[in-house]
């Protein structure tokens, strides 16, 4: 029963562990697409100032402008699952960490009544 939960123990460590290696990837991935995003904005600016010979650009800025938005809402999103889930693992390893010492105590006290009775 120890060993189950040990393993349990394992397991949520790995998952959080996968989770922060994820976590790790999103956030440069964020900063990536955020950067994208101004330089994005700051080419539409230079492209409206010459209106005429830019529209065409204007018009494909934007809409990529918008499909990178969409990715990083799409990222955040993905971001806010991510860091619940691993507060969510961070609490069940905390609970099996919780239950090992309770079994090992239970362990303890009973291998003393064993040899003491």
């Amino acid at each position: 029963m120890t060993a189950a939960a040990e393993q349990q123990v394992v397991t949520g460590a790995s998952q959080r562990e996968e989770s922060l290696h994820l976590q790790a990837l999103l956030d440069r991935h964020t900063r990536e697409l955020k950067l994208r995003v101004q330089e994005l904005s700051e080419e539409l600016q230079a492209a409206k100032e010459f209106p005429r010979a830019a529209r065409g650009r204007e018009s494909a800025l934007k809409e990529e402008a918008q499909r990178l938005d969409q990715e990083l809402q799409s990222s955040l999103k993905a971001q806010r699952r991510l860091k619940a889930e691993r507060e969510e693992a961070q609490q069940e390893a905390q609970e099996l960490r919780q239950q090992v010492q309770r079994l090992s105590g239970a362990l303890q006290v009973s291998a003393a009544e064993h040899c003491g009775g």
